[in-house]
């Protein structure tokens, strides 16, 4: 199997060769013996059968990779089975420090894509195995999304997580294709805005609408708000009034400025503190700056070649202030400063 990584195809072959080594472990499985198998409960598709027989899974298990934490795995499965469990859940996941990932490294230090580690397959071979000993089933989750995160991703392990700093699909650690021939430099969704009133993971809802905000200065091609849950902004903000302020200021935003023709720009803000302010913008053209809660900085306009004017969005209020004339100094450096408290945007423009 020779993947093609230009055409995203080492991931199917990454499927493939995973539907292989579980076929491997069942040579005796064939068209006859397909009632064997696990499948839908034909008397009650809300269960699963096995064997022909109707069956309850349930499990436990301490890592979600199980394949690739070896050791005392024999042991593990053993406890399961003794308890009576019948069923675990291994993605295939290199995310913890000594795993071993799909594809081969080379003595330069990057991965080749074309290649495979045997020690990675040996090890699904062998949960295949003991799981097949003991009456085990095995659920394969091919792609689990933590595992594309950075490293600082909140997965429990502290600093040691391996993301996609480690990732063979990283442009900078392959030898298959560059960032842009690999399509990862395109459009960047963002589905799921957390920010409830639960706190930790979900942060705060005053981290949820910053986030909203800081995606499409980050030049995010979808900015949306998740659900809010059980109860009123519990995961997050969902469509409440809320996020339709938001929603709506944002397309009040982007009806005047370009969003598509800009880029991020924040190296324009001096004076700038973390999570201050944020800049897009079309030097010589167009700027965008958000504060999501106050705060002064300066930007630099040295690019723009005629008047500017400065409007500024009142974000909870969806409102514009009048339009004023701006006049930057010998540097071509201007001094924002919202006109209020909580959530601005300043939209400033060339007018010739």
């Amino acid at each position: 199997m020779t993947p093609d990584p230009l055409r995203a195809t080492s991931r199917r072959g990454l499927c493939l060769a995973i539907a292989g080594a579980v076929v491997l472990l069942g040579q005796s499985i064939r068209a006859a013996d397909a009632d064997q198998r696990i499948r839908p409960y034909e008397k009650n598709p809300r269960y699963w059968q096995y064997q022909g027989e109707p069956v309850l899974l349930l499990g436990g298990s301490r890592e979600d990779n199980l394949f690739n934490h070896p050791e005392g795995l024999a042991e593990h499965l053993d406890s399961l089975a003794a308890c009576g469990g019948n069923y675990i859940r291994n993605t295939m996941s290199s995310r913890n420090p000594g795993n071993p990932w799909a594809f081969r490294k080379l003595d330069s230090g990057l991965y080749d894509l074309n290649q495979w580690n045997d020690e990675y397959w040996n090890r699904l071979e062998t949960l295949l195995r003991l799981c097949r000993e003991r009456d085990i089933i095995v659920q394969i989750e091919v792609w689990d999304p933590w595992d594309y995160f950075k490293t600082e991703a909140p997965l429990g392990y502290g600093p040691n997580n391996v993301g996609w700093e480690s990732c063979p699909f990283n442009p900078a650690l392959n030898v298959n294709y560059t960032a842009a021939e690999s399509g990862l430099a395109e459009q960047i969704d963002n589905v799921k805005i957390y920010g409830g009133e639960i706190g930790r993971w979900t942060t705060s809802v005053e981290e949820g609408t910053q986030r909203f905000w800081r995606n499409v200065f980050g030049g995010c091609a979808s900015s949306r708000f998740h659900r809010p849950g059980p109860s009123h902004h519990y995961f997050a903000i969902g469509l409440s009034e809320l996020a339709q302020a938001h929603i709506r200021s944002m397309r009040m935003l982007t009806g005047r400025i370009d969003a598509f023709t800009c880029e991020p720009r924040n190296e324009l803000l001096a004076e700038r503190v973390s999570n201050e302010a944020y800049c897009l913008a079309q030097p010589g053209k167009e700027y965008a700056v958000y504060f999501p809660a106050g705060g002064e900085v300066v930007l630099d306009a040295s690019a723009a070649r005629g008047r500017l004017e400065l409007r500024w969005l009142d974000i909870l209020q969806s409102t514009w202030r009048p339009p004023q004339q701006v006049h930057a100094d010998a540097q071509g450096r201007i001094r924002l400063k919202p006109p209020g408290e909580g959530p601005w945007a300043a939209w400033l423009a060339v007018r010739l």
